[in-house]
């Protein structure tokens, strides 16, 4: 898991001002900026859905790509 200094989880980076008091770097260049990380994919024909969850989801609950693959598909299947 990723933490700055030891201590902060990466997913609080809105706010902590203290990780953003280097005067001589801009915004996006502190310890911790809101600055995303941004990337792009092609979408297929065969692609049915987009999941999406935050470090503690992951985290938590997912011990493998597949896994919550199949979780989602089961609870599809039972129409949650």
């Amino acid at each position: 898991m990723g933490r700055v200094n030891g201590g902060l989880n990466l997913s609080r980076s809105f706010a902590d001002f203290d990780y953003k008091q280097t005067s001589s770097l801009s915004w996006a260049e502190q310890m911790i900026t809101c600055k995303p990380d941004v990337k792009s994919f092609d979408r297929s024909q065969n692609d049915e859905y987009i999941l999406l969850g935050c470090d503690g989801i992951w985290e938590k609950y997912v011990d493998n790509n597949q896994g919550i693959i199949d979780l989602v598909n089961d609870d599809f299947k039972k129409g949650k």
